[in-house]
């Protein structure tokens, strides 16, 4: 109830001499300005079986129920040092929270309440967050970041790429993203062939679609159409004129759909590849595209599990013999 506030000490002394003097509850709220409805649920919860109603120990009880009401963080001291030993054996809320009812059936959690708790003030000092996979300070939003604010005009869905491209079964089909590095406008945009892994990486002093759009242009005019058969991207502002991509290139676009990156998978691992040479933190201004070339070229000859342990080079140089025969 809105205003509502518990009896003081002293209101529950003044009900005990009421009622031991004979007055009636009713009489007691009138004169405590309360609601009688309130003096009968103070006798039933906050007095004692055989022995009746007393101020102190009513107050005791009082102050007990309220302590208790405060919960646990996370709900229960059992199941806070079991979310503590698995977070510091690196296992993810959701894991913990599937888990946690196959080892201790009575008791359960959910992974939002594990993630509130890692990000709230009274864990700050145990610094969870570092046991998490991506190791984040700050949570991002449930719902993810705003949505795409600028529109791409006649996108073509990655549902309807050729099942060629989805099982790999032909060269020519590219998968491209855009890598950033902290505080910076330059970027790399990373560009890598479905079935054979190969790579390419060109450094862009802004994220732009007039970049992205003149590097596929200059990777790919002198190229043979089996090359350049279809490129799959996500919804990016700098792919907004991949309709002249596709026009000047022949070259069809796809796009991923909105916070779907797992459907360009293979771009997305390479970039992780890259990551190693260059972390996010990386000062790109001192960067030169030679060195960049130096560090693709690393990965272009680094044997693949995926291509039986040859490399996307040798891959590639095959494919592409192959591809110019025909």
């Amino acid at each position: 109830m809105k205003g509502y506030k518990h009896l003081t000490l002293e209101e529950r002394v003044v009900l005990f001499k009421g009622l031991r003097d004979g007055f009636s509850i009713r009489e007691m709220a009138n004169h405590l300005g309360r609601q009688p409805s309130t003096l009968s649920r103070e006798l039933s919860r906050n007095g004692f079986e055989g022995i009746g109603y007393l101020p102190d120990t009513a107050q005791y009880k009082s102050s007990q129920r309220r302590t208790k009401g405060n919960k646990h963080p996370l709900k229960s001291p059992e199941i806070y040092q079991y979310v503590i030993a698995k977070l510091k054996k690196c296992w993810s809320p959701e894991q913990i929270s599937n888990r946690i009812r196959m080892d201790m059936p009575k008791l359960s959690i959910h992974h939002e309440t594990i993630y509130s708790f890692i990000y709230s003030k009274e864990a700050k000092y145990m610094k969870l967050y570092k046991y998490l996979r991506l190791a984040r300070k700050r949570r991002r939003k449930l719902y993810g970041r705003k949505a795409q604010r600028v529109l791409i005009p006649c996108r073509t869905w990655i549902t309807e790429r050729p099942i060629s491209a989805n099982k790999r079964m032909e060269i020519g089909h590219w998968e491209a993203d855009s890598m950033m590095f902290s505080k910076q406008k330059s970027a790399l945009l990373v560009q890598v062939d479905r079935l054979t892994r190969y790579t390419l990486a060109t450094k862009m002093k802004r994220k732009t679609s007039d970049a992205v759009k003149n590097i596929f242009l200059n990777k790919f005019s002198d190229w043979p159409e089996e090359l350049k058969r279809t490129a799959s991207v996500d919804n990016g502002s700098e792919f907004v004129k991949h309709l002249e991509i596709t026009e000047a290139l022949n070259m069809p676009v796809y796009f991923c759909h909105p916070y779907s990156s797992w459907e360009k998978g293979t771009v997305e691992n390479t970039n992780g590849l890259i990551r190693q040479y260059l972390p996010r933190s990386t000062n790109m201004r001192k960067i030169h595209q030679w060195q960049i070339d130096k560090i693709i070229n690393q990965l272009n000859n680094r044997p693949r599990k995926c291509l039986n342990y040859m490399t996307p080079k040798e891959v590639f140089t095959n494919c592409k013999g192959v591809a110019l025969r025909n």
